[in-house]
């Protein structure tokens, strides 16, 4: 039986019969409505209802900000059950006593879990422990950044695809020559590189530069140190000195129209661009740092987390085990072909010799030299300070290096004051 969803203006509920060990479970389960992997994870619930025929699953889609509703169904006592939750916001709202702490139930199930355990990405082990404890297992939507390349336009200037060992230097060269004024007005209509703007891709340049943005433990800032400079350093001069990517603001940088030859976007991007991208197109991995050899990308996943307000414990953790197992990652990847599912072996499966981009890219990214973001509690803090410290540097209106000693310091102010 087909899943049938009614959406209103605050919630999406889906009901279906069931009956069998439960005795007529309903569990309420919250996401956002993700147009990429909904048909999955909508055939993901009917598949785990037909397995349990007395557990009902019902959908909601809260209005407005989700992180900011999940506070506050919490706060009024009308928790759903089971919360699918983006990782930046996971720390604080574990910290606010949103999730549940289920590291007695992994214990407890560690046989049945060992294969689909085994078989997460590393990163994905890590983003469900919040002092080592377990608040969750992985959702089923996450990846890391790679690059795209628009192929027809690399072919028009006679170039070849970025090798698998590319550097910084080679990505200058490159854009270089895309980056052309075609209507001869003096300001490039065609760009090398679009740089993605958004505060945590900056991380990707910091980490292939050699740097950081926290110290290990996470309780101070390390982006004043030299080799974090320089990532934020090569992003400033992509724009200002080497001229081959627009300033934020800058009229005509089209990407989609087939007007930018690389862009630095992620893997939850890849469905996407097979449907609606005009131009031919591949994948390729990040630069590597000229000297260092080092490259980091941004990884980011979702993570499937239970309510201490349930009152169906045992059936919501049921759930959340399969949601996330490798058969669920299997459902979704098929009804919506969209990278990246919590499981390695799922992931080589979508590897197709037979299609133009090169999958294998971005499962070899996540596994050499994927890093998982540095969540804190006080993410959307930093995040505050970061951003328009950033703005600044890219517009030119200040230095990579008064950019990173303003961050950091404004940073180990919210860390100090969370101590």
């Amino acid at each position: 039986m087909r899943l049938k969803a009614v959406v209103s203006a605050c919630l999406a509920a889906v009901l279906l019969v069931a009956g069998g060990a439960y005795a007529e479970t309903t569990l309420r389960f919250s996401l956002w409505r993700d147009l990429n992997t909904w048909d999955g994870t909508m055939a993901v619930i009917d598949e785990f209802m037909r397995r349990h025929p007395d557990i009902k699953i019902e959908v909601e889609v809260p209005a407005g900000a989700y992180s900011e509703q999940l506070l506050t169904m919490h706060a009024a006592g009308v928790a759903p059950d089971v919360m699918l939750s983006e990782d930046e916001p996971f720390q604080s709202l574990i910290e606010a006593g949103v999730f549940l702490d289920v590291t007695q139930l992994i214990e407890r199930d560690a046989a049945q879990l060992r294969e689909q355990i085994e078989d997460y990405w590393p990163t994905q082990h890590e983003v469900t422990i919040y002092k080592g404890r377990y608040f969750g297992l992985p959702g089923q939507v996450g990846g890391g950044v790679v690059t795209y390349v628009n192929l027809d336009l690399f072919d028009q200037a006679g170039l070849p695809l970025p090798a698998d060992d590319w550097t910084f230097d080679d990505l200058v060269e490159a854009g270089r020559r895309l980056t052309k004024d075609r209507n001869g007005d003096g300001t490039p209509d065609q760009w090398g590189v679009a740089l993605t703007t958004s505060w945590p891709y900056a991380l990707n340049w910091v980490w292939s530069a050699g740097g950081n943005l926290l110290n290990e433990d996470r309780t101070r800032s390390v982006l004043d140190e030299v080799e974090a400079i320089e990532g934020l350093q090569f992003m400033s001069d992509l724009i200002h000195v080497y001229q081959v990517a627009p300033a934020p603001g800058t009229p005509g940088v089209d990407w989609p129209g087939g007007a930018v030859g690389m862009r630095f976007l992620g893997s939850w991007d890849f469905g996407q661009s097979l449907a609606t991208l005009p131009f031919n197109w591949d994948v390729a991995h990040l630069p590597k740092h000229p000297e260092r050899g080092t490259r980091g990308t941004r990884v980011t996943w979702n993570i499937a987390t239970i309510s201490p307000q349930t009152k169906n414990l045992e059936a919501a953790w049921e759930f959340v085990k399969f949601f996330s197992s490798i058969e669920a990652s299997r459902i979704i990847w098929e009804q919506s072909r969209m990278p990246f599912p919590p499981s390695v072996s799922v992931a080589r499966t979508m590897v197709d010799p037979s299609t133009p981009q090169r999958e294998e890219v971005m499962i070899e990214a996540l596994l050499e030299y994927g890093r998982l973001q540095p969540i804190t509690p006080y993410w959307n803090e930093m995040g505050g300070v970061f951003t328009p410290r950033l703005a600044e540097m890219l517009q030119g209106l200040i230095s990579p290096t008064a950019a990173a000693t303003l961050v950091a310091a404004d940073i180990n102010a919210i860390l100090g004051a969370g101590q």
